[in-house]
């Protein structure tokens, strides 16, 4: 009875291993005899990998010295999805040669399963003796003239090659010396390099302008005083910045004012001083002026723009510009 009861055991544990060690791994390869340079397939399979971290070797470019890696291929499956596979395209160009493929090494979960080795056997290629046949060895030994040189005509690409560096110095060369001489011909004339200036109309004639475009639009005969003191004197502090150089648009009257004493003449002074002070009175104190003081103001701008006005300098035409 003990006799019995211990080999139920000792089957029931070699049952037991069994199924633990279930799974098996194996390197194969296509044909283990090539000619230089064929190219076979190396598989690496792994069975009732189930439930198991399965991690091939990766390859650069060579298994080992010798025999070259391809290409790899992604994981498959095989023998109905029970059989995990990963395949590598190898090849090797030394002939004559015998390689012994030692053991690979592939990673499942925490253990390492090694594959058992291969033969790898590399010779040259074989000659088909009826193409050997029909060599004509007499004419192998014959000595023939050296063929002359084919004269062929350049095309573009060949000349292009050969020439189109020069040809760009050259053109830049002739681009910058062109340049030199119209900048040298422009300053010497006092004239700009590079484009003519716009010719710059004179600030009185804006103003007067604007002035006379004020006054035809009538804004105080219809009752709107501030919005035509606002135009007004936004003329006017216009023209002054562009005559003076003075911040007159963003100053404000007192400031202006005072920019102004010392550079006008009395008039001109009394003038703008009484168009900006009624503009003010207008604007902050809603004054209402009597008409013809609305009407004075605009003619005092008019004087005021004359009185201040930069003199135009006579232009001569020169024949041999």
């Amino acid at each position: 009875m003990n006799k019995i009861f211990i080999k139920i055991i000792n089957l029931f544990a070699i049952l037991l291993l069994f199924s633990v060690n279930s799974f098996s791994q194996k390197a194969i390869l296509d044909t283990n005899i090539i000619q230089v340079g064929d190219q076979i397939k190396l598989k690496l399979q792994v069975d009732n990998y189930q439930n198991k971290n399965i991690i091939f070797p990766q390859f650069e470019d060579t298994i080992m010295g010798g025999v070259e890696v391809m290409q790899a291929f992604d994981n498959d499956t095989i023998n109905q999805g029970k059989t995990l596979q990963k395949q590598y395209l190898i090849t090797s160009f030394e002939y004559d040669t015998v390689f012994k493929i030692p053991a690979f090494y592939i990673l499942s979960n925490n253990d390492t399963l090694e594959t058992n080795p291969i033969i790898l056997r590399v010779d040259m290629p074989h000659i088909d003796s009826n193409f050997v046949a029909q060599i004509d060895t007499t004419q192998m030994m014959r000595i023939r003239d050296i063929k002359p040189p084919k004269n062929t005509p350049w095309t573009f690409a060949e000349f292009w090659h050969e020439w189109g560096n020069a040809i760009l110095i050259f053109i830049l060369v002739v681009l910058i010396i062109l340049f030199i001489v119209y900048y040298i011909k422009r300053r010497n004339a006092n004239k700009p390099i590079f484009v003519a200036p716009k010719p710059l109309i004179p600030p009185h004639i804006i103003a007067n302008k604007e002035l006379n475009n004020l006054k035809n639009r009538r804004l105080y005969q219809q009752g709107k005083i501030k919005k035509y003191y606002t135009e007004l004197t936004d003329i006017l502090r216009v023209y002054i910045e562009k005559r003076f150089q003075i911040p007159a648009v963003e100053s404000v009257s007192y400031e202006t004012l005072a920019a102004l004493e010392n550079i006008i003449s009395q008039e001109a002074y009394e003038k703008i001083q009484k168009i900006l002070n009624t503009a003010d009175m207008v604007k902050f104190a809603k004054a209402n002026p009597y008409e013809h003081e609305n009407e004075i103001n605009l003619k005092y701008a008019f004087a005021f723009v004359e009185l201040t006005k930069l003199e135009d300098k006579p232009t001569t035409n020169n024949k041999n510009e």
